[in-house]
């Protein structure tokens, strides 16, 4: 399994390369706010990308004024995972 920030995706997306992420890794897992941020750039994401809901103490959410929502979500090394939900 892998957490991925929008970077990875996005530049995967973009040259159509995609699946090397899904061949690399049995599980693809993606904060719901990478989600969002992938969902302004594409219009369809793959469908075998797990999207889950993370808990951020205070601390981490106040990073938010120096990163983007994702890059806190994905790089938080003690995220509290909650329920997977498609996309």
């Amino acid at each position: 399994m892998v957490v991925s920030d929008t970077t990875a995706i996005t530049s995967l997306l973009k040259i159509g390369e995609a699946g090397l992420l899904r061949m690399l890794f049995k599980e693809v897992v993606i904060p719901r706010a990478v989600q969002r941020e992938l969902l302004s750039y594409h219009a369809v994401l793959p469908t075998w990308l797990i999207v889950q809901t993370v808990s951020i103490d205070e601390a981490r959410w106040n990073l938010l004024t120096l990163l983007d929502s994702g890059e806190v979500e994905a790089g938080d090394s003690e995220i509290c995972v909650h329920r997977p939900s498609p996309i």
